[in-house]
């Protein structure tokens, strides 16, 4: 029997709109009834279109906003629950799409310092949390740079080690690889994705980047404030015409396998990367 993984995220009919924080604001719900659950380990990508709802969502996680309706438990822990707040930011880090906007200090140090300070930790704890930290993401030897003479990259890997200076079950990434050039984005999914394998850390992360996407274990795409697919990769990216329906694409070689499909080649659905799809051309090529 295969034991069931620790629901480490659950939503049970989360909704949020934005008029309840402006009146102002009117239009539909950003978030209308998400339920769903992710164990702890999990390396989940979040897709959907502008407006799709994927950053709304992405802040119920971190209680950065609460529902409007239905529940959301990080841990078992209601983020409605203003007593256990910063538990559920402990256990939940949020990493943005602009570093800038996450740097508070004015070393590398000091600023990956600033989250286990907050959690009212001892100097010495938090000295050796910071160290393990940077060294995790390979910026020990910048501990005592100014953040601001940092690439974008490197900007990234420090807002990832303050979060896991935090020591979180679950690190979520809004986007945190939007600004950055094409090296700096590899060099920013290697890191989440070998802290997921190494560490066991749940790992969300949304992307408009569908070869990002298909590095996960489980996709969610979003469409007008719902889940409207969920699976793996190969699953989700094997549904071509529902994706383009989105308004989405899909990673380059299963849009080039789908149209050789199209063409009457036997060839397989739901290839992702280059790997697959040269096995799956050679087999073809020797069962001819």
């Amino acid at each position: 029997m295969v034991a069931q993984l620790r629901k480490i995220i659950e939503t049970y009919g989360a909704e949020f709109s934005y008029s309840t924080l402006d009146p102002f604001i009117q239009g539909p719900k950003a978030l209308d009834g998400i339920s769903l659950q992710i164990g702890k380990g999990e390396l989940v990508a979040i897709v959907g279109g502008n407006g799709s709802g994927k950053t709304t969502f992405a802040r119920l996680l971190n209680a950065l906003l609460l529902p409007t309706s239905g529940t959301v438990y990080i841990d078992g822990v209601d983020t409605k629950d203003k007593d256990h707040l910063w538990e559920v930011r402990r256990v939940a880090g949020m990493v943005f799409q602009n570093p800038d906007n996450q740097i508070v200090g004015t070393t590398v140090e000091e600023d990956v310092a600033f989250g286990p300070e907050n959690l009212g930790l001892e100097p010495e704890i938090i000295s050796t949390r910071v160290r393990n930290a940077l060294r995790e993401v390979g910026m020990a030897k910048h501990a005592d740079a100014a953040p601001h003479l940092l690439s974008g990259g490197q900007k990234q890997r420090v807002s990832v080690a303050g979060i896991i200076a935090m020591k979180p079950e679950c690190i979520i990434l809004d986007e945190a690889t939007a600004l950055l050039d094409p090296a700096a984005r590899k060099e920013v999914m290697d890191l989440i994705c070998r802290i997921n394998r190494e560490e066991g850390i749940t790992v969300l992360y949304i992307t408009h980047s569908m070869e990002e996407a298909g590095l996960a274990e489980r996709v969610l795409v979003l469409d007008a404030g719902c889940v409207v697919l969920d699976g793996v990769p190969s699953e989700v990216f094997s549904q071509v015409s529902r994706i383009r329906e989105l308004g989405l694409s899909v990673p380059q070689v299963t849009e080039l396998f789908d149209q050789l499909r199209q063409e009457g080649f036997d060839l397989p659905e739901g290839v992702l990367d280059e790997d697959e799809a040269l096995a799956a051309l050679m087999g073809e090529m020797y069962a001819e």
